[in-house]
């Protein structure tokens, strides 16, 4: 039983001026780095010389493996060396190799996706909105476009290396080798192209310098060259033995040399995509299988996570960086009952990923509805305004979005607009609907929202308790009010019955200054919104309370049951507490009984006091612990 041409690569058919493997300290993965320090040379589907020892007696033994390898010794178990060449080559395979590729020119790819009746290399100049089906192509693996106009690479089964010089058009492809890993990147500079983090050239794939790769260790999964300097680079790897981590490298010169720079907490299985950016020190880091985008714009010494996506049920995926700044190109091919279905979408952001414009430029049968949303705004001071960006695709018949994760239709708009009053966290879930299928996307604690300078309450028809846990730096009522003072507004009244109201077409004002600790009653003609710039008050302001009627404000911005925000007065001191429906908290026989149910910020209370007393708000923190 022979070994699999596509393991067993013969490194002399490529590297005819480097010095023959016998010199070089070549090696395999199937000893662990860690315990063979001599190890320094690894590639994910390119394994050259088998290292066999006993660590006892340290007497090492090589065998070198060409095509047409033949083991002698009595004692080497065919059986076990080929089970773990399995291994590592579907380890390394689990590899997205490059299925989209940006060209010398903004807007120029090249990408490979479902044709009629197969596969076919797409060429687009106006970001993927519409593109040319230049050539068909069932056996393509990975594409790489060079830097000179027209130029593209090509990895076809079993792993040939193809040039053309023409747009990737048929017939105009040429041959450079027989054998090459078919993760392929192209470097900065015009006819530089490189085989994962092993091999590179720099005259269109005709020769190939051999990398070092010392410091290097672990399966090769992906690979991306920095987009100003051909010497940086960054390669991801994974070890068998440690399934929960990958590790990432970064190289100053062209990978003879590499340094581990992140252990990053992914199970080894996972599928990346890197590729760079626009600006130096840029790539992104694209794990297809959690679906989650990181990006870096310092070399690597730091990830960010950007978003969060909803991709599934694809036939091919893969992912490139543009040639404008924050510009990222997702490539997403849909195939289904043999074909019947075939679609391909370009996702085109020009804000690193976090929003996108979708193009279609191949159809054929039914859609597949997927829903996908984002936002550029994920957190600010309330009230916070949030503009959804919906770029979910299919033949969508309804749009249902839970902006609060509470099981509420809150909006059926494509694209809608929602304003969070409460300071929290928010769970985001929008389900798309087709006329044969339903798709769901929940973010989770997507939208954040704080305290700010500002607070809005909702102004609704009728009569109203109202308060503010803010204090305006021009207290006055004319000021406070000043975007309110409209037919909306019939009057404002404090506890001694002066009023803010409209008289002969002027407003006059009886109250004089807005006090934080006090509530107010609105009668409204129309529903507005009354938004109160200021300094937040501190929630356990003590508040006075005297015998008889008072409106008083409610401070927590956190949301409290009335039995506990009102614990520190239920003594015979308080006769009842009442909220702008009717609801009434007051004793009963022994118990308080609570018709209020909770608190929220904004509302105003009335309140009858039997004697004085003094109002003093939980702190929410506390009631938390316990």
């Amino acid at each position: 039983m022979g070994v699999d041409n596509r393991v067993l690569r013969a490194f002399p058919k490529l590297l005819p001026t480097q010095p023959s493997l016998e010199k070089r300290e070549g090696c395999a993965s199937l000893l662990d780095y860690e315990e063979n320090k001599n190890i320094n040379c690894f590639s994910n589907r390119i394994f050259i010389d088998l290292y066999f020892g006993n660590k006892q007696k340290k007497n090492y033994k090589k065998i070198n493996i060409y095509k047409n390898w033949r083991p002698k010794m009595k004692k080497l178990n065919l059986f076990f060396i080929i089970c773990i060449i399995v291994i590592n080559l579907f380890s390394c395979k689990n590899v997205f190799t490059q299925k989209i590729s940006r060209g010398p020119d903004i807007g120029e790819i090249y990408f490979l996706g479902p044709t009629h009746t197969g596969t076919g290399l797409y060429y687009s100049t106006n970001f993927g909105e519409s593109a040319i089906c230049v050539d068909s192509v069932n056996f393509i693996t990975s594409i790489a476009a060079d830097k000179t106009v027209g130029g593209v690479y090509s990895v076809s089964m079993p792993a040939s290396l193809y040039y053309s010089n023409n747009y990737g058009y048929a017939n105009s492809w040429v041959l450079r080798t027989g054998e090459l890993d078919d993760n392929i990147r192209s470097g900065v500079s015009k006819g530089y192209i490189f085989s994962g983090c092993v091999l590179h050239s720099e005259d269109y794939g005709v020769n190939f310098f051999y990398h070092s790769l010392n410091g290097f260790f672990g399966n090769p999964k992906n690979n991306a060259i920095d987009n100003v300097d051909d010497n940086i680079g960054y390669v991801i790897t994974n070890k068998l033995t440690v399934a929960d981590t990958l590790y990432l490298f970064r190289t100053i010169d062209k990978f003879e040399n590499l340094e581990l720079i992140h252990k990053l907490n992914n199970h080894w299985s996972d599928a990346i995509k890197l590729s760079r950016g626009f600006l130096p020190g840029e790539f992104f880091f694209f794990n297809h299988t959690r679906n989650e985008l990181w990006f870096s714009n310092n070399y690597a010494d730091g990830l960010e996570l950007l978003s969060k996506y909803n991709f599934c049920n694809y036939y091919q995926i893969s992912s490139e960086g543009g040639k404008q700044e924050g510009e990222f190109f997702i490539l997403y091919n849909f195939v289904n009952l043999m074909w019947q279905n075939a679609h391909i979408y370009i996702y085109h952001s020009t804000d690193y990923g976090i929003t996108f414009e979708v193009f279609h430029p191949f159809s054929k049968g039914n859609e597949p509805v997927l829903a996908n949303f984002s936002t550029v705004t994920q957190e600010g001071n309330q009230p916070l305004e949030v503009e959804f960006c919906n770029y979910s695709i299919g033949e969508i018949l309804e749009y249902q979005w839970d902006f609060e994760n509470d099981g509420i239709i809150d909006s059926y708009e494509q694209s809608p607009i929602f304003t969070y009053q409460n300071t929290g966290n928010y769970s985001v879930k929008l389900t798309v609907v087709g006329s044969d299928s339903t798709n769901s996307f929940l973010k989770e604690d997507y939208i954040t929202v704080s305290p700010g300078n500002s607070q809005a309450v909702n102004l609704n028809s009728g009569y109203q308790f109202i308060s503010a846990n803010r204090s305006p730096e021009n207290p006055d009522m004319l000021e406070v009010l000043e975007n309110n003072l409209n037919d909306k507004l019939d009057f404002v009244r404090n506890s001694q019955g002066q009023m803010l109201q409209n008289i002969g077409g002027n407003w006059v004002n009886g109250i004089g200054d807005w006090i934080s600790t006090e509530g107010y009653l609105f009668k409204m003609m129309e529903p507005d919104i009354l938004i109160i710039d200021g300094t937040l008050v501190n929630p356990q302001t003590p508040i006075e309370l005297n015998t008889g009627y008072q409106f008083i404000s409610y401070l927590p911005n956190e949301t409290l049951d009335a039995l506990e925000a009102f614990a520190g007065i239920l003594n015979d001191d308080l006769d009842f507490i009442r909220n702008s429906e009717g609801g009434v908290l007051r004793k009963i026989g022994p118990n308080w009984v609570n018709g209020i149910g909770d608190c929220n910020s904004g509302e105003g209370f009335l309140i009858k006091m039997n004697g004085e007393g003094v109002l003093v708000y939980p702190d929410y923190k506390e009631i938390n612990l316990h």
